[in-house]
């Protein structure tokens, strides 16, 4: 069994191999608007209209929540993970998107848009991503600037 990269929890396990039944199912109060499977290891996002990030740790057998960030105070409309997984970027209605990185709130730009942003995506690197909003404005971010 190999551990995900940059954690020590023996339930975040790399793909090895695929399910050989389902997980528990999840149920929440509030609507989700958006999830997104990680690209390396057994761990999923999602995120609700009441401006939560949550992130389940699965297995054959379990779902387990490990982390609930509650840094956004508009509903979070789209996430995206990079492609190694360690980052998790999320966008809000806000007008803001955040960094979230190994499960630390790594960084949020406030008023990032004039309108309510719908959509960010990665683009390259673990520093380049995009985001959409209400009005139509796409913006390209180099983290490393923002």
């Amino acid at each position: 069994m190999e551990l995900a990269p940059d954690t020590a929890d023996p339930a975040v396990v790399l793909n090895e191999s695929p399910l050989q039944q389902e997980p528990n199912d999840i149920y929440l109060d509030d609507h989700i608007m958006d999830l997104k499977f990680s690209p390396t290891c057994n761990m999923l996002a999602l995120s609700q209209v009441t401006g939560n990030v949550r992130v389940y740790a699965y297995n054959d057998t379990r779902m387990d929540q490990v982390l609930d960030m509650t840094h956004h105070k508009e509903s979070v409309r789209s996430i995206d993970f990079s492609p190694n997984g360690n980052i998790l970027y999320a966008a809000s209605k806000d007008k803001s998107f955040s960094v979230i990185s190994n499960g630390r709130l790594e960084g949020q730009l406030l008023d990032a848009h004039a309108e309510s942003i719908n959509k960010i995506a990665h683009v390259e690197n673990d520093h380049v991503i995009a985001t959409g909003d209400d009005d139509g404005m796409i913006k390209i971010w180099d983290l490393r600037q923002a």
